[in-house]
């Protein structure tokens, strides 16, 4: 079933957010399923990559904005090895597949309809944003979006990528 997201956490979740980032001892490897139109990605399949998992939804603002950012850093860094990921806690994915035909995304586009990996990373607000490194760790957490957050969210790809 496409709509029920399967989670199979490889060693638990013990993140702590300590001003919107996640140290490495903090972190856990995760490993579950998310739905796309295409069916369903499992995230381990992007291991030895970095991915920008970035939680959003249509009735945000911010999250308007930060998708022609998203295509312009899945351009510049989709060679060396970046996938950016973003899911939608819309309940309509009609709604949520239009919004993100409107901004042209240029990534992956999958569905949280249940909030239930949104629940694992703790997400308060919209846009947040979780970085997780080559090895499957979360790198970092990033809230919210808007011009003066570019530069640093982009140091934190270019930081995981390396």
């Amino acid at each position: 079933m496409l709509r029920k997201v399967v989670l199979i956490l490889a060693l638990g979740l013990t993140m702590t957010a300590c001003n919107n980032s996640a140290s490495e001892q903090d972190s856990a490897v995760l490993d579950f399923i998310i739905p796309t139109d295409e069916g369903q990605v499992l995230l381990s399949k992007y291991r030895g990559e970095v991915v920008y998992l970035d939680f959003w939804a249509t009735w945000c603002g911010p999250c308007r904005d930060s998708f022609p950012w998203m295509n312009q850093m899945q351009d510049k860094y989709g060679s060396q090895g970046l996938n950016v990921v973003a899911v939608s806690l819309d309940t309509d994915h009609a709604l949520a597949r239009r919004f993100a035909d409107e901004l042209s995304a240029n990534f992956t586009i999958g569905y949280d309809d249940t909030g239930s990996i949104a629940d694992l990373f703790k997400v308060k607000g919209m846009p947040t944003s979780v970085v997780i490194g080559r090895d499957g760790r979360v790198a970092e957490i990033h809230q919210g979006f808007n011009d003066s957050k570019m530069v640093p969210y982009e140091g934190s790809i270019k930081k995981a990528l390396k």
